[in-house]
């Protein structure tokens, strides 16, 4: 199976409608897209993530810039060291349940774990302690600077202050996984994928994921687009590919496919 989580013809299908009004249809080449951030490292996993998941902060749409997410606000220490961030108590995943500063913490341990091998674990090295627990060189997790101060409240100390920290964030090997996924290396069994982002999983197979707008965003009201129908296309399908776009029938095509 090209994507990680499809186990049969249609997965997470609890209110699928036939009806496709308002629908943002996107076309991806198809390979090496899976749902798990631990493991993920393509540009296309990337850009469904800022769909189903977010991090403490995101990126502005205009200036690139780092702008509040699940974290509300922050403060920095005055020899910028330390980050503290409020995580705001209406983040919620798409099942209902809050999203946690422990939620943040055990899922970027999941990350840096060495026996994870993730591609994009080096990016938590700015934190103190993080190079030398994910080389072996250090076991203990009090010694390295991630802590939950509180269910709200998530305290990060850095190596040395690193004025670019808050943009490094926004990068989606940051987001929080909820406590039913983040031990799971193989989601392929999964019947429901509860995630935190604007939109949430409601159809998966080789041949698209359909996500709809989650009600339980903690910003939903402003989410203007109520389904992204995403198709994953071969290379051989770029001459059907370009014909569906330029009649209309596709909005975005993604992946670097040659339009003619």
């Amino acid at each position: 199976s090209i994507i990680m989580l499809s186990i049969g013809p249609t997965l997470f299908s609890q209110d699928s409608s036939s009806d496709s009004a308002n629908e943002f249809v996107v076309s991806f080449l198809a390979g090496g897209i899976q749902l798990n951030p631990v493991y993920s490292y393509t540009s296309s996993e990337a850009q469904i993530y800022s769909g189903i998941y977010e991090g403490l902060v995101g990126y502005h749409p205009l200036t690139m810039e780092p702008v509040p997410a699940v974290a509300e606000s922050w403060e920095i220490s005055e020899d910028g060291l330390v980050y503290t961030f409020n995580l705001r108590r209406n983040a919620r995943y798409s099942d209902g349940r809050q999203v946690t500063a422990e939620d943040f913490r055990e899922t970027w341990f999941r990350l840096i774990d060495p026996d994870a091998k993730a591609a994009y674990n080096f990016l938590f090295d700015v934190i103190d302690g993080v190079r030398e627990y994910r080389a072996g060189e250090r076991s203990g997790r009090d010694s390295v600077g991630i802590r939950a101060a509180g269910r709200h409240t998530l305290e990060v100390t850095l190596r040395r202050p690193a004025t670019h920290f808050l943009r490094i964030l926004c990068h989606h090997a940051f987001v929080p996984l909820h406590p039913d996924l983040r031990q799971r290396d193989d989601w392929s069994e999964l019947t429901n994928l509860p995630v935190n982002g604007p939109y949430r999983i409601l159809e998966q197979s080789d041949q698209h994921i359909l996500l709809v707008k989650n009600n339980r965003y903690w910003d939903a009201a402003s989410v203007e687009i109520p389904r992204i129908r995403i198709l994953l296309t071969g290379e051989d399908e770029s001459a059907d590919i370009t014909d569906r776009f330029n009649r209309g029938q596709i909005d975005w095509v993604a992946g670097g496919m040659d339009l003619g």
